[in-house]
């Protein structure tokens, strides 16, 4: 009975040790957790037995038990690139027409060839549906689907307003090339003399196109004690095009050169037979004051298709993405699952566990809430193995397995003793 004895001792140390190579291993594995090796004693008793002399059987493996504390969180220059800062997992699907579903704390993640984000081993990274806004409708397993990077954002859109706040000269001497006010001759663009300023602007048409817009400016009235206000007229042209307005195109300052007209936008419509869209301008923000022409503020409402220039993941697992369009849309939020018993999930290898009978069954949820994790992006968590502890406890297993391989010479010894005892 002692050669089994010392030999559960020699299969356990032998256990132990291989769980502490294993660790020591996977040092440097991203998101890996260190295990374990828990022991229980063994003893075979009978009813008739003597309880007091009674000498136990040897050990068992009782359990290899995960240690899920945190591993230290560093940084990397992959925005996709996250790590959960307290509880929870990532929710994996292994493939695109499975319905099983995977979970680890590996955050490394990047695009495939068409836009899904996915892990070194091809696993989809899961993810809810958000509003504008980034917010959730539902959040659980079922509402959740594979989180995809559109390469553009979406259709174009035609240029339907400028905003535009200029200075406008109210001395005569800052004019530029008009020599009169108003101008001695008729308005053209080719012609300095027929206007004080001008500035480009863009124009998108429908298509996405861009075309190069020209606003001009051209005094008409300067302020006297008969009239307390200043003119200028608006022009546009698109492209060399005149763009018209029905209403008037007038700019007038009050004597400390505020804005008193319009106040609202001006509309302008290009010529009959021409594709080139409607467009207004707004130039609230406007003012006439004694220094020369510039520009305070531009922007318009158009732009192209965009395309992606950046994506940003936020402390709740929002996926931002940013196109050349100027556009920022929210593309998704990743999904945080977390189980009531950790040591109860099936390590599959690759940093993914399965869920199990004994771990239960995932609960979802989001970062940051609920009790969940913070999300990192930019960051990976490294393994938590203590190499020191490791190695000392390396030592002492091998003390162990030494030990007890002695204990079986031992028993080696005493039963060749035994057998050489001649009658």
């Amino acid at each position: 009975m002692s050669f089994y004895t010392a030999l559960s001792g020699l299969n356990a140390a032998q256990k132990d040790i291989a769980a502490t190579s294993n660790n020591i291993a996977n040092i440097g594995t991203t998101g890996f957790k260190a295990s374990r090796v828990e022991f229980s004693d063994l003893y075979s008793s009978s009813p008739t037995e003597v309880r007091a002399t009674a000498v136990g059987s040897g050990v068992r493996v009782a359990n290899v038990r995960q240690e899920f504390t945190q591993g230290s969180v560093t940084g990397s220059k992959n925005s996709l690139d996250m790590a959960i800062k307290g509880q929870g997992f990532f929710a994996l699907q292994p493939s695109a027409d499975s319905m099983e579903t995977l979970y680890s704390r590996v955050g490394t993640f990047n695009m495939d060839k068409d836009g899904f984000v996915v892990n070194s081993n091809d696993q989809y990274l899961l993810g809810y549906a958000v509003n504008a806004d980034g917010s959730v409708a539902s959040r659980d397993r079922a509402n959740s689907s594979r989180m995809q990077i559109p390469i553009s954002s979406g259709a174009p859109k035609a240029t339907t307003l400028i905003s535009l706040g200029v200075n406008l000269p109210a001395s005569a001497d800052n004019l530029g090339g008009q020599t009169s006010v108003p101008p001695a001759g008729a308005f053209d663009p080719t012609d300095p003399t027929s206007y004080a300023a001008s500035t480009p602007v863009q124009v998108f048409d429908a298509l996405g196109n861009l075309s190069t817009g020209d606003v001009y400016f051209t005094k008409t009235q300067e302020a006297t004690a008969l009239t307390p206000s200043s003119t200028y007229v608006s022009r546009l042209y698109v492209d060399g095009e005149v763009m018209e307005t029905g209403a008037g195109n007038e700019l007038s300052f009050d004597m400390s050169g505020a804005l008193i007209s319009p106040t609202t936008a001006i509309s302008f419509e290009a010529a009959a037979g021409s594709t080139t869209e409607p467009v207004s301008i707004d130039f609230s923000g406007s003012s006439q004051l004694a220094t020369g022409f510039s520009v305070k503020s531009v922007g318009q409402d158009g732009y192209a298709t965009g395309g992606l220039e950046g994506i940003d993941v936020d402390e709740s697992g929002v996926i931002w993405s940013r196109y050349s369009n100027g556009q920022t849309n929210a593309l998704g939020k990743v999904a945080i699952a977390d189980f009531t018993n950790l040591n109860g999930l099936q390590q599959i290898g690759g940093g993914a566990y399965a869920a199990t009978a004994d771990s239960g069954a995932a609960r979802f949820g989001e970062a940051s809430e609920d009790g969940f994790g913070m999300l990192l992006s930019g960051s990976i968590e490294r393994s938590n193995v203590d190499l020191t502890g490791e190695l000392v406890n390396l030592i002492a297993a091998q003390r162990n397995y030494q030990a007890s391989a002695k204990a079986l010479e031992t028993m080696s010894a005493l039963v060749q003793t035994v057998m050489n005892i001649r009658g």
